[in-house]
């Protein structure tokens, strides 16, 4: 139940404004999954100095210069460590 609010919260406020927010289903921690409010979107967040974005290589397209963000187990988006600043969401060339 505590989900099902923490999930309509973060629909009814996540969505809204672009940010990035946790939601179901649960990954194999457990963990609610981080998503943005667009489909073709990824949250992601900044290494040190550096501006994630996807770049091609040979063998496809890689996030660079971040990482993806994450949902800790209070339910809400997380940055990996070694990253710096907030979560943020930009574009996924691939989908």
């Amino acid at each position: 139940m505590r989900r099902l609010l923490v999930l309509s919260f973060l629909l009814a406020t996540g969505c809204a404004d672009g940010s990035p927010y946790c939601a179901l289903p649960e990954d194999a921690t457990g963990r609610l999954v981080a998503y943005c409010g667009n489909p073709r979107q990824e949250p992601v967040c900044d290494r040190p100095g550096m501006e994630a974005h996807y770049e091609e290589s040979g063998t496809g397209l890689h996030l660079v210069g971040g990482e993806r963000a994450g949902c800790s187990i209070e339910d809400a988006i997380t940055c990996p460590l070694g990253t710096v600043g907030e979560p943020y969401c930009i574009t996924d060339p691939e989908l």
